[in-house]
């Protein structure tokens, strides 16, 4: 997904749309909860693919 050209001309570095994007992939793919205690914490919903 990131890796899309799409992906790379709509959201530059440092856009927090780009940032949540990024940390909801991370915490579903791993199942763990990113940027604890910050507002931009996200918690995986489900369960990480095997």
């Amino acid at each position: 997904m990131q890796e899309a050209s799409i992906f790379q001309e709509k959201l530059k570095d440092g856009d927090s749309a780009k940032e949540r994007i990024l940390n909801r992939y991370k915490c579903e793919s791993i199942g763990v909860t990113v940027e604890t205690g910050t507002p931009k914490q996200q918690t995986a919903i489900s369960k990480p693919c095997n």
